[in-house]
């Protein structure tokens, strides 16, 4: 004898008879729900099995093998179900057979938990559904979930299975962990038929003892002492042990320490994707127990739902706003919305609500509103809306949530499966408050089963709700069954019939009552009931769906009738009543003399044949369609209706219905006219004109009536076959003389004949070509960025990284794999006016717009699978085109096609735009720096850039100079080259230019004498001072900046002389004309930088160096500066400054390529350097007279030198 429902762990026979139903019937959501669910591996019977009978052992119970055949194993049976094939039911059988030697599951409860509720799931229905599995089988696989056995009395010892590693679920964790057993022991006891296993599961999460029946549950308090490693959302403990001073003490996942009385989760101070989690999971189990009759989802006064609002409502807010909360919703302990309290497991005390993924705070794990298009809405919302019927205010978060996430992914997926049940727009969507049953089993038990027309119901068998039916499944306006004989517990009045089984009796005015029915195919019905009466006056009503399909009907008594309540008639209420294909609710509703007649049964059998083979389809709505329809007015004389398509109409406009027009009454014209109507159903419908002279009708573009020629006002008529919808009509029409007449009729199924009243016109488009740039050329323009989103971002508050232009619309530009965005500009050229449709497929967001006008909605993360579309007018011309897209993680795609007017579907290929961007030049401003000892501080280098953009700095030498938080670090004496960079952006060109820092290793290392301003002519100046140490600035020379004035002659000359340790020594002066003694003319001089060369290298002695004196004239000394010496880096250039060409010498293989600046970062020249060359010869001729700097690029880093010109 059962104890339970089945099935009935999530889906009761009637619930998977409304899948099935709605989607042969092509209904929303289920329909494309099933589209998608019916695509996944798992739910193929191709599925791989994972499991074999050599597995005995899983350490991890949530071991991914038996996860996954868990998965295939539901959805495999729900697919067969709705399919009827039976290849996904064998491969159900299959899934569990492989699994039946397990004898031992390791791991935590939340391990335990994972894997047995789906497969569970599965099993059930096939169980119920399916006679090819084997009760032996069946008894393998049940006695593997509880190895080696079950005991309400003993715990075994030993290696044991799933059952023993949640029936305690976990005291010692968050509630979501010990939820999470729960679900699946819950799930284990409706498959077993166990009541004492199920209600283990039930009266835990109530905060009950347990059945004296049943083991103990966890005892507690637990004993804890204070960690560290909280942070500023919670404390954190260590519990040391669990006391046992109070039996059945009750942890976290019991349903009032899990919610709180604010609605708060216990993991609320933990983050929102746990939080989000435990709540559904608490959802799952409650739609278990509704099923066998509990209401766990109104424990507390709908506990559950206030912590379901709590948690969307601060999620939810963080991106969308709403009238009533315009700002992301803050809940804080001052505001009175926010509790601080210890959780049962006496291991963390919620602070505040934390945004971020426990103690992980960086930027990266702010979480917060990334969890709101989870599938977690249609269970709850067909609960607490469709079901108990709530008001809006209750469930208002949960409906938003709802509405975000069916405009950003369509309807609910099945994305982390071993958390959501998924797939809620197949799964729960309801169409009624109860559930449909056949009766009630000898333990009282509903036998749950769809009403299916044609057929009898028996008017006893309304639909079952948990709880009390009045106001959701019936009204009676007392609240007693005064009979008492049958369905006691409900306010219908039921006793026993006198000619068998039941009869609803004592029906009052105002009372009603609803029973869920499946219409297999829309079709024409004959409604009847079986009833008998006592008087006069009694009316009764029907209506299915909320729409009336008959009047309030008299049920009368007398002769002829019934005349007494023992003599059962049978009453026509309606024929040829039109009902809907699908599941859909039926009312009863009774009104006039209250106890006037009993009902015994009701029967719905199928009407008048109506149905026609070939039907020409119907066409979408079009949101242009407005009353009346198009006309077109010519002009001209015809004896026959003429070729209107090589004519041109004198006139177009809008008419009220087909027939003569308004002001229109003279000789020798003719009308078109084109519109839609709507048939209700499919059958064979009849046309008919009136018209003098000659008149057509066309159907879909078919011709139905022809009555053309010149003749007086004559009626013909034709046939078509039509499918339920919208159609075309065009009706052509000319009048050469005499009387005028134009009538168009129709008639068929439910329609009488009658005039064609009730057209549409296609209203005028409105959407005007747009103007275009200049310079049109093909392709889209593009602009890239980079970021994590989950959603499209409002990409004017971002910073392109580049921009550009394409041949097509493609993802080619995208530097990375994951986590970029871009949008695509352009224009596309329209030939004729017409609908379009635009379809996107995407990986991950996308939206495209038309003229600025959002036409198509594809945001939110999911595959490439799944396209959207939208429908808009363009008149011809060209329009404008933008389409924003944004990947997070996995494939990404995007693919834009369009049809319309005589366009076929296909990918928009011929795209426009304006020229490339071209960027703006950039220009950095580097001042020279101060002299600079080892020691100073770290400081800022001083670049500028003129756009303002941010400016980044490399050191050539780390090991005198480096970088740190843009700033210069001084390392140690020498010489680096810093470079200033902006890297440019979409609208910028990149730019970078360089500066030398020369770095004294101490005070001894400056320069201690004074140069003279000016050097007068011929005048020998000597200079002593304290010798300088030199040898502290690795491979340095001192330069004399001489800078001529006027009046220079050829022999003109420069001399220099330094003293090494006493000893005095010529300048060695670089330069390709000096002589013997290092005198330069001034034609040599260039009046530009002549270098004294002294440096620590082995032609020059070692030691100390002393300057002794110059001899010029008339050039302009300026102070001598340390620099770095190329020499030592194996580079020569010279002559420097240099007129027409410089050569530079260099080590072979070192450099590949060089580069010559201005000190604005302007590219002056450029090219290679062969391996095998030691010497290059740049033409800097047609250069400005100046500083400029040469880098190399190939070696260890890149060198650069200043040079001059």
């Amino acid at each position: 004898m059962a104890q339970l429902v089945h099935p009935g762990i999530s889906h009761k026979k009637s619930d998977l008879d409304r899948m099935k139903a709605m989607v042969e019937a092509g209904e929303e959501p289920w329909a494309s729900s099933f589209e998608k669910f019916k695509e996944q591996g798992s739910a193929s019977y191709n599925y791989n099995v994972n499991g074999n009978l050599t597995i005995t052992t899983l350490d991890n119970a949530a071991d991914s093998r038996f996860l996954n055949d868990g998965y295939a194993a539901y959805h495999n049976a729900l697919m067969w179900y709705i399919t009827g094939d039976e290849r996904h039911a064998q491969k159900c059988v299959e899934i569990f057979n492989a699994w039946v030697n397990l004898t031992s599951t390791g791991g935590i409860a939340l391990s335990q938990g994972r894997g047995p509720w789906k497969m569970c799931e599965g099993a059930e229905i096939i169980k119920h559904t399916y006679d090819g599995w084997s009760e032996e089988d069946q008894k393998k696989f049940g006695d593997m979930l509880v190895y080696p056995g079950w005991s309400g009395t003993e715990t075994p010892t030993g290696s044991t299975t799933f059952y023993w590693g949640v029936y305690q679920g976990d005291p010692s964790r968050h509630g979501n962990q010990g939820l999470f057993a729960y679900r699946s022991l819950m799930a284990m006891g409706i498959f077993l038929d166990n009541e004492i296993i199920y209600e283990r599961a039930l009266r835990y999460l109530k905060g009950l003892p347990h059945r004296a029946d049943d083991l103990p549950y966890p005892s507690g308090p637990p004993v804890t002492e204070p960690l560290t490693t909280g942070n500023e959302y919670y404390e954190e403990f260590r519990q040391v042990s669990i006391g046992n001073e109070i039996e059945d003490y009750g942890y976290n996942e019991v349903i009032e320490n899990y919610i709180y009385e604010n609605g708060q989760c216990q993991e609320s101070s933990r983050d929102q994707t746990h939080t989000v989690v435990g709540v559904l999971i608490m959802n799952c189990i409650s739609e278990m127990a509704w099923n066998q009759g509990d209401d766990l989802y109104g424990h507390l006064d709908n506990r559950q739902l206030l912590g379901l609002e709590f948690t969307m409502r601060y999620n939810l807010s963080w991106e969308h706003a709403y009238s009533d909360q315009p700002e992301p919703w803050e809940p804080t302990v001052e505001s009175g919305e926010y509790i601080q309290r210890t959780d049962r497991s006496g291991r963390w005390r919620s602070l505040k609500i934390n945004p971020y993924v426990a103690n992980n705070l960086e930027p990266e794990n702010f979480e917060r509103g990334t969890n709101t298009l989870m599938p977690i809405y249609e269970m709850n919302l067909g609960h607490y809306k469709d079901r108990m019927m709530l008001p809006s205010e209750d469930y208002k978060w949960m409906q938003r949530g709802f509405d975000v996430m069916t405009e950003e992914i369509g309807v609910e997926d099945g994305k982390n499966a071993v958390d959501y049940p998924g797939w809620g727009g197949l799964k729960f969507r309801r169409v009624s408050p109860g559930d449909p049953v056949s009766g009630y089993d000898e333990d009282g038990l509903p036998m749950y089963q769809m009403n299916v027309v044609p057929g009898s119901i028996e008017a006893e068998n309304f639909d079952h709700f948990a709880l009390s039916g009045e106001g959701k499944v019936y009204h009676d306006v007392d609240d007693s069954n005064t009979s008492g004989e049958y369905r006691t517990d409900e306010g219908v009045d039921i006793a026993v019939c006198s000619e068998g089984g039941y009869q609803v009796e004592s029906l009052e005015d105002g009372e009603w009552v609803t029973y869920t029915v499946q219409v297999p195919a829309t079709s024409l019905y004959n409604i009847a009931i079986r009833y008998a009466s006592a008087s006069a006056g009694g009316e009764i009503k029907f209506s299915f769906s909320n729409e009336e399909v008959t009047e309030e009907i008299t049920v009368p008594n007398g002769v002829g009738y019934s005349t007494g309540l023992d003599d059962w008639q049978d009453l026509a209420i309606a024929n040829d009543v039109i009902l809907r294909q699908g599941v859909q609710p039926m009312k009863i509703s009774i009104s006039g003399t209250s106890d006037s007649f009993v009902l015994n049964s009701i029967s719905i059998e199928d009407g008048s044949p109506h149905e026609c083979e070939g039907g020409l389809a119907a066409v979408d709505a079009s949101d242009r369609f407005v009353d009346g329809v198009n006309y077109s007015y010519y002009e001209g004389t015809w004896d026959n209706l003429p070729d209107f398509e090589q004519l041109s109409p004198a006139a177009t406009d809008i008419a009220d219905e087909i027939g003569l027009i308004e002001g229109v009454d003279g000789e020798q014209y003719a009308l078109v006219f084109e519109g839609h109507f709507s048939v209700p159903i499919n059958g064979t419908y009849t046309f008919y004109t009136e018209s003098a002279d000659g008149s057509r009708l066309l159907v879909d573009g078919v011709e139905v009536v022809n009555n053309d020629g010149v003749h007086d006002a004559v009626e013909a008529s034709g046939e078509v076959c039509l499918d339920e919808g919208y159609h075309q009509i065009v009706v052509e029409y000319f009048h050469n003389a005499g009387d005028q007449a134009l009538a168009v009729m129709y008639a068929g199924p439910t329609v009488s004949k009658q005039v064609l009243s009730e057209t549409y016109a296609t209203g005028a488009c409105g959407n005007e070509p747009v103007e275009t740039p200049d310079n049109l050329e093909e392709g889209i323009s593009y602009v890239y960025y980079e970021g994590q989103w989950n959603s499209l971002p409002d990409f004017s508050t971002l910073t392109p990284v580049e921009a550009g232009n394409l041949d097509q619309i493609s993802l080619s530009p995208s530097r990375v794999d994951n986590y970029f965005a871009m949008t695509f500009d352009g224009y596309i050229n329209i030939e004729e006016e017409a609908d379009y449709t635009f379809y996107v497929s995407s990986d991950d967001g996308s939206r495209l717009y038309i003229d600025d006008m959002e036409v198509v909605d594809h945001d939110g993360l999911h595959g490439a699978e799944d396209e959207r579309s939208g429908t808009i007018c363009l008149n011809p011309g060209y329009h404008h085109l933008y389409i924003e897209y944004f990947e997070a993680t996995g494939g990404n795609s995007i693919s834009v096609m369009y049809e319309g007017g005589s366009v076929a579907k296909q990918l928009i290929s011929e795209v426009y735009t304006g020229p490339a961007h071209e960027k703006i030049a950039q220009v950095i401003t580097f001042p020279e720096f101060p002299k600079v000892v080892v020691g100073d501080d770290d400081f800022d280098p001083g670049a500028t850039v003129d756009s303002g953009r941010p400016l980044s700095y490399t050191s050539s030498n780390p090991s005198v100079a480096t970088i740190v938080e843009g700033k210069i670090h001084v390392v140690s004496n020498g010489v680096s080259i810093i470079t200033a960079s902006q890297e440019g952006s979409w609208e910028y060109a990149p730019v970078e230019t360089s500066q030398e820092l020369n770095v004294y290793s101490v005070a001894g290392c400056e320069l201690p004498w004074t140069m003279p301003t000016v050097a007068v002519k011929n005048q020998t100046y000597e200079f002593t001072s304290e010798p300088i140490d030199i040898s502290c600035v690795s491979s340095a020379s001192i330069y004399l900046k001489l800078l001529a004035t006027s009046g220079l002659t050829a022999d003109d000359f420069v001399k220099v002389s330094y003293q090494v340790d006493g000893g005095e020594v010529l300048a060695m002066l670089e330069s390709t004309g000096a002589d013997s003694n290092g005198e330069f003319s001034s034609g040599e001089i260039k009046g530009n930088n002549v270098r004294v060369i002294i440096s620590a290298l082995s032609s020059t002695p070692n030691g100390t160096y002393q300057m002794t004196d110059i001899s010029v004239k008339e050039y302009t000394i300026e102070e001598p500066v340390l620099s770095s010496d190329p020499e030592a880096s194996g580079v020569g250039v010279y002559p420097n400054p240099a007129s027409e060409t410089m050569t530079m010498n260099i080590n072979k293989g070192v450099y590949s390529a060089y580069r010559i600046f201005t000190i604005h970062g302007q590219v002056m020249k450029e090219g290679k350097i062969a391996p095998s060359s030691s010497q290059e010869i740049l033409d800097v001729s047609t250069f400005p007279q100046g500083v400029y700097v040469l880098k190399l690029y190939g070696g260890q880093a890149p060198l650069s030198l200043k040079v001059l010109k």
